[in-house]
């Protein structure tokens, strides 16, 4: 017979152990959670990030709160700021200069905290649009190194303009009348699709912006507004444009549900027009004709429910910067800028540095 020295645990013991590891299992599960949600001590709210609106008005750059419209800062050019774009950091601004209303100038990086050039490359000029998560810039049909503007890719296609979403790397390009899109990191082609309306007339492209989802091309024509399957080649949606304009831009949600359609008048005295379409449904849920101003330009904010509306050198005195809420249909306006600024440039929206 074996005998043992140890005292026998009492019941009371068991049960103190039991909640005791029970505790520390509760702790390790509370630091788990706070390491998930960067760390205790530290509210689990995440930060609000703030943007701001940049707006070209003949030789400067306005500043707005996207928020409140308010003007926070402006920076002087000595040309026509005609193209922005802002980096996803929010650090710097990417400029293409005009040196009149007909002629690019160059293409500049500029530091948003000091305002000064950091770069500037001549002959550069044409939207501009970041790849691969801000590591590349496409201007026009080039695509450079943002850290110094080093063109390292040539893209085949429309010189004026490739249009994509705010992210990703497919753009949609025109040329002959062909639509294509574009996988514009490697420069392939990813198809194409002759735009045509429903009963297979021509239409002769203008404008096109690839939809996120990567298969619908929104169009403008100079008579017509369409939305193409670029797998199918079917037309999806049509509506005819109030003016034949030339000048008019499509923006797009981030989310992809949303888009406005700008028709801005191609003289004074011609009617304007701007048009919301609901993408899921594929409806037009507002036409806007009583807006009086030359808006061309047109840039959402990431909360997908404001569209910034602004002009493009027009020649004509500025006009006021707006907010489109393209949920209730209302929209804010900033006052007027300087009335000895006369001709409207470039519009982006970024974080705030």
């Amino acid at each position: 017979m074996t005998t043992s020295n140890a005292s026998p645990r009492s019941p009371l013991w068991g049960t103190v152990e039991f909640a005791l590891r029970a505790s520390w299992a509760l702790v390790l599960v509370a630091a788990a959670a706070c390491l998930l949600i960067a760390g205790c001590g530290k509210s689990t709210k995440p930060n609000e990030v703030k943007y701001n609106i940049y707006r070209g008005v003949s030789h400067r750059i306005f500043i707005y709160d996207a928020d409140s419209l308010a003007l926070l800062d402006s920076i002087v050019r000595q040309q026509y700021p005609e193209i922005l774009a802002a980096s996803p950091d929010g650090r710097s601004l990417y400029v293409v200069d005009r040196e009149d209303r007909y002629s690019y100038a160059a293409l500049s990086k500029i530091d948003i905290e000091s305002k000064q050039v950091v770069w500037r490359r001549d002959s550069l000029g044409g939207h501009l649009q970041f790849l691969s998560h801000g590591k590349e810039l496409l201007s026009g049909a080039n695509v450079l190194r943002p850290e110094d503007g080093t063109v390292i890719r040539h893209l085949p296609g429309s010189s004026s303009g490739m249009f994509g979403p705010s992210t990703g790397n497919l753009v949609a390009s025109i040329k002959d009348s062909v639509v294509t899109i574009i996988d514009a990191s490697t420069g392939e082609s990813r198809g194409w699709m002759v735009p045509h309306l429903s009963n297979r007339m021509a239409l002769l492209p203008r404008y096109a912006r690839l939809h996120p989802d990567g298969r619908r091309v929104l169009i403008l024509g100079l008579a017509w507004f369409v939305i193409g399957d670029m797998v199918t080649g079917q037309t999806l949606y049509e509506s005819p444009l109030t003016v034949s304009s030339v000048e008019g831009e499509v923006g797009i949600s981030n989310d992809g549900s949303v888009a406005v359609v700008t028709e801005p008048p191609g003289m004074l005295g011609m009617e304007y027009a701007l048009s919301v379409i609901d993408l899921d449904r594929m409806i037009l849920v507002k036409k806007f004709t009583d807006i009086l101003a030359r808006e061309s330009q047109v840039r959402f904010l990431p909360d997908n429910r404001h569209a910034v509306l602004s002009g493009r050198a027009d020649g004509h005195n500025g006009e006021p910067l707006r907010l489109l809420n393209v949920q209730d249909m209302t929209y804010q306006t900033t006052t007027l800028p300087p009335m000895d600024l006369h001709i409207d440039g470039g519009l982006d929206i970024g974080p705030r540095p």
